[in-house]
């Protein structure tokens, strides 16, 4: 029976350069990350963490490296059912969308997926990771390509998956700010937390209010969004969100949901800065 010995999770603040031959690391990470050895995959990880923090335009230029097959086998960490390979995959994901942004847009539907596979888990550390890689994902992909992701996907049975689609669109306006309307994929954002306001679990219904409250702060006007509710909804839905918005949202005290999920600095109206 082999011996196993303890892994810890690093911050990124522990994370150091590569030192001695980096292709020949490459080679040893690749290999490692298809490997049936758990602890080979998790330390296979923090090396691929190692190159995006400090090596990334050698790691994206090398020809050792390919993007989808690495994003399969850290996907398949996250998969896990050792709790430990899995969230040490979330946090590599998440700090894969950080560093290489746009060139995620290939994998992001895959990607996506599995969050919201994942998402449901029972361990809180590991659903706590899934929202802090929805957000890195949604704040650093392409809107064009995030948005009718999220919107394709918007009828979940579970409340957790509801949860994490609002926490990603918030994370899409306030990375938009007040040029959030101009997107092509706007209506898809109201349509989204429209249904998600009225929705029959009180989690997502606050967590839409709370993207919902987001959006509101940013507008210069109502005008748009209130005619995408009117052709979207049936009359008494749109009198009920409303309601919602009129007493509830408006009071522009709103705090950014997502600054609790990610370490990266997000600025906006009424946004608490970690």
């Amino acid at each position: 029976m082999p011996e196993y010995k303890k892994l810890d999770y690093l911050t990124k603040e522990q994370l150091e350069p590569i030192e001695g031959n980096m292709e020949s690391q490459l080679r040893t990470m690749n290999s490692d990350l298809k490997s049936d050895d758990w602890q080979k995959q998790f330390e296979a990880s923090n090396t691929l963490r190692r190159f995006l923090q400090f090596h990334s335009s050698f790691l994206t230029s090398s020809p050792l490296f390919n993007l989808h097959s690495v994003t399969q086998d850290v996907l398949k960490m996250v998969e896990s059912l050792r709790s430990n390979l899995s969230k040490n995959g979330l946090i590599t994901l998440t700090e894969m969308c950080g560093a290489l942004k746009k060139q995620m847009d290939s994998e992001a539907e895959t990607v996506i997926a599995k969050l919201i596979k994942k998402g449901s888990d029972a361990n809180s550390f590991i659903s706590e990771e899934v929202k802090k890689a929805f957000v890195a994902l949604s704040q650093n992909c392409s809107d064009t390509k995030i948005i009718p992701i999220l919107a394709s996907i918007l009828q979940q049975k579970a409340a957790s998956p509801k949860i994490n689609i609002a926490l990603g669109v918030e994370s899409i306006i306030a990375k938009n700010e007040s040029r959030v309307n101009q997107l092509r994929d706007f209506d898809k954002i109201v349509v989204i937390l429209g249904n998600y306001m009225l929705d029959s679990a009180v989690e997502v219904r606050n967590a839409s209010k709370q993207a919902m409250s987001t959006l509101i702060s940013f507008l210069f006007s109502r005008s748009e969004m209130d005619k995408i509710l009117q052709r979207s909804f049936t009359e008494a839905n749109v009198n009920r969100l409303n309601t919602i918005i009129n007493k509830e949202l408006s009071s522009g005290t709103s705090t950014l949901m997502i600054t609790n999920y990610q370490g990266i600095l997000i600025k906006g109206k009424n946004c608490l800065i970690l």
